[in-house]
């Protein structure tokens, strides 16, 4: 099996053909890649994605990376840094549901006033507790 090459290695190999075949028709009949192709991993340093191009060049393939479920994003740590950079969950607040002007003090002063206002709109025209 063929060793893996680098991008920077394939680029480098590019333009060394570049100084000896003189077009990027030839390089890329070299390499087995389009001209185009050819052109932009060797003047702009681009990373190909396809495949089929990478085995030809005989870089790594890439693979799909799970997103994580909290936020969508692809993670290389092992916490999620969504919730307050920190990598844990939010904190979770208590509410005694005995005593109703405590229950609302806990409310607003965690959540806010803006909060309460749609939990009542949501209670009122979706469910009928009370």
């Amino acid at each position: 099996m063929d060793k893996q090459r680098s991008l920077a290695a394939i680029r480098y190999l590019i333009l060394q053909e570049k100084s000896r075949l003189k077009t990027w028709r030839d390089i890329a009949e070299v390499f087995g890649i389009s001209c185009g192709m050819a052109w932009r991993i060797g003047m702009t340093g681009y990373e190909p994605k396809e495949d089929k191009i990478r085995a030809k060049l005989r870089l790594p393939l890439l693979v799909p990376a799970p997103a994580c479920l909290k936020c969508g994003q692809v993670h290389v740590t092992k916490k999620c840094m969504a919730n307050n950079g920190n990598g844990r969950r939010p904190r979770r607040v208590a509410i005694r549901v005995d005593n109703p002007e405590s229950a609302a003090r806990t409310i607003e002063k965690h959540f806010g006033k803006a909060f309460i206002s749609e939990l009542i709109e949501l209670l009122d025209t979706r469910y009928d507790y009370y």
